[in-house]
């Protein structure tokens, strides 16, 4: 049986003492250098509380993320988890808490135990840093549509000014050190592969009628972005990279090869009207202007053919997969989940709705969603008017509200991206902001 243990002194915003076990491990984690050991089970002994249940456990890495509680007496057990090096989460309803160290290796085998320290506590969705618009580091005012992130950089999509890249490794203070633009475009989302960045537009041909296409940027020197390729089509809006192909989604869907990212090829397209695109092995799913979700079989490429839809009538705008599961934003109901384990039959499975947001917060009544992303086990929400929302999705189809940014930090939010313990979301009026997320 595995053991850690943790003494906890105090709960809020005073020093604990968490004792754990350890090894050495190669597997990769993100936001720590820090390591230290653990065998599996353990106690939160707390002199001040006398009833310790329900404070969060939660260890992961890129294989996996596990959880438990703590029961009155404090004690915890983390049966599933198998030997490796995670991330360690402490948290209470809607707050974090800083600890150092912050990774732990589990081995069976370990009878070691280590100290960690428990901090300040740290309000989810709590401002950390943020560019603003002119006056706080870009050179005109910006409309951010789209953010990703690699290691140190944030690649940002400006509605009509193109790619800014932003360097956040000091997350309170990020700055801007390069842009790209290829002109008179609305650009729409962005997708990271090695150092290329492709990203999607719309605009109008010689004779005014509505076109788009995909630009290839090298990105290997993140100062000076270069554009590379780019390949007319239509007006597209979002896309995934799979290999050497593009998935794209807007007017139509299509199939573009990038082999050779300096001359895209057109391989296919379908005549689907969508707004998010996602991909995994043989199928790609769409968030489509009439239906939540439709499932593209595209095992051929060169005929790509609809073999599955949602029964409904809403309008898609982001999709993601997490665990069989389809996690679909939508403008006018909230988050839809769909079981996709049969593509040629996604079933409802449960949701986020505009009442149920209502019935938290009132304010939340003007429900839209952009965007959306996934980490371990919560979920992001980009919402218009709402900022930045984190769910918990540990039970999969029912998910929970925990905490939202505030709305004037992230006002107009069109998009979230996670990495570690941090969002970082670009408003339509608000720049680019980074927001606690863990």
């Amino acid at each position: 049986m595995k053991k850690v243990r943790i003494i906890y002194f105090a709960m809020l915003l005073m020093l604990a003492v968490f004792a754990l076990s350890c090894t050495s491990d190669t597997s990769e984690i993100a936001d720590s250098s820090s390591k230290s050991l653990s065998n599996g089970t353990g106690v939160i002994l707390n002199s001040d509380l006398v009833d310790m249940t329900g404070i969060t456990i939660e260890i992961y890495n890129a294989k996996g993320t596990y959880r438990t509680y703590s029961s009155a007496d404090g004690s915890f057990a983390f049966d599933n988890a198998p030997d490796g090096v995670y991330n360690l989460l402490i948290s209470l309803q809607g707050l974090s808490f800083n600890v150092e160290p912050d990774v732990i290796t589990i081995d069976t085998l370990s009878d070691k135990t280590v100290d960690v320290l428990i901090g300040t506590s740290v309000g989810k969705g709590s401002l950390i840093g943020s560019i603003r618009d002119d006056s706080d580091g870009f050179d005109t005012d910006v409309t951010i549509y789209h953010v990703k992130v690699d290691g140190d950089y944030a690649y940002l999509i400006d509605r009509t000014n193109g790619l800014w890249v932003v360097d956040v490794s000091e997350k309170s203070a990020p700055f801007l050190i390069g842009s790209a633009s290829s002109g008179d475009k609305m650009y729409n989302r962005i997708e990271l592969s090695g150092d290329k960045a492709y990203v999607v537009y719309s605009t109008s041909d010689e004779n005014g009628n509505l076109v788009g296409g995909i630009e290839a940027f090298n990105i290997s020197d993140p100062t000076a972005p270069e554009l590379i390729g780019n390949i007319v089509t239509v007006e597209l809006d979002d896309l995934r990279i799979s290999g050497d192909y593009i998935y794209a989604i807007g007017d139509k869907f299509v199939i573009v090869d990038v082999k050779d990212p300096t001359s895209p090829v057109l391989i296919s397209t379908l005549d689907i009207n969508g707004e998010g695109v996602e991909v995994l092995g043989n199928y790609a799913y769409a968030a489509c202007i009439d239906k939540s979700l439709r499932i593209v079989d595209i095992s051929d490429i060169n005929s790509p053919v609809v073999v599955g839809e949602s029964d409904d009538t809403t309008d898609g705008v982001y999709v993601m997969l997490k665990d069989s599961y389809a996690y679909v934003a939508t403008s006018v109901s909230g988050l839809k989940i769909f079981d996709v384990s049969d593509p040629t039959a996604p079933v409802y499975s449960g949701g986020f709705t505009t009442d149920e947001a209502t019935l938290i917060d009132p304010v939340l009544s003007e429900f839209d969603l952009e965007g959306l992303d996934i980490d371990g086990n919560y979920i992001y929400l980009a919402a218009v008017f709402n900022g930045a929302l984190i769910l918990d999705i540990y039970d999969r189809t029912n998910p929970v509200f925990i905490a939202r940014t505030d709305a004037d930090d992230i006002q107009f939010a069109m998009n979230v991206y996670v990495a570690g313990k941090y969002g970082y979301a670009g408003s339509w009026t608000y720049g680019f902001t980074i927001f606690r997320a863990k």
